[in-house]
């Protein structure tokens, strides 16, 4: 694993850290696999934050992400003592949860990367890379056939207009609705009416 020259200095074997068995934040296969990803691609760009006995405060996934593609060395700050060390590894864990996307520029750049770069990599599934990379977040006017069901009567259609922000939302709603209905496979359409549904309590 490549480590970025100006962290060489703290450099420290691996075999001589720990993970933090108490840790409050779980690294599941798909956070592990995008830290290798990232690891591989781009080397290790910040170092990791240990205690005096080796345990890592912050970095978890990063080392376990290093164990499995055979590294022996990572990077590492001996964490200085000032405040309650505990506190301190989750609000870092806390603060990046709590910050969010720009989607519209966010989009913006990977457009601009995927051409010469493989977006994949970056850490999001296919069905969330796809409207992103598409980016057409003011859908196209449909067609009235879409709103006849059962000789009923003509439906009327509107145009809908989203911010970046709304589709952002919609498009996470869409993705965390094919995880939880084991549909992976389900079309956008069918997950928003699954979001409907249980909104309007399963009418």
């Amino acid at each position: 694993m490549k480590i970025n020259e100006q962290l060489r200095p703290l450099a420290v074997p691996i075999a001589s850290l720990k993970p933090d068995p108490e840790n409050a934040r779980k690294h599941d296969e798909g956070s592990v696999e995008a830290i290798k990803a990232s690891l591989e691609e781009f080397g290790q760009q910040k170092p990791i934050v240990v205690k005096q006995d080796g345990t890592v405060v912050a970095g978890n996934g990063t080392l376990a992400a290093a164990i499995e593609l055979g590294a022996t060395e990572i990077a590492a700050v001996l964490y200085d003592g000032t405040g309650e060390i505990d506190a301190f590894a989750l609000a870092d864990n806390r603060s990046a949860e709590l910050s969010r996307w720009d989607y519209q520029r966010l989009s913006g750049k990977l457009r601009e990367l995927a051409p010469r770069f493989d977006v994949r990599k970056l850490g999001w599934k296919e069905y969330e890379l796809t409207p992103m990379l598409a980016a057409k977040w003011v859908p196209p006017k449909l067609s009235d056939e879409r709103f006849k069901a059962n000789g009923e009567q003509e439906g009327k259609t509107e145009k809908l207009t989203l911010t970046m922000s709304q589709w952002g939302v919609i498009a996470r709603a869409i993705a965390k609705a094919k995880t939880d209905s084991d549909m992976p496979d389900a079309s956008d359409g069918r997950c928003i009416e699954l979001i409907c549904a249980d909104f309007l309590g399963g009418v």
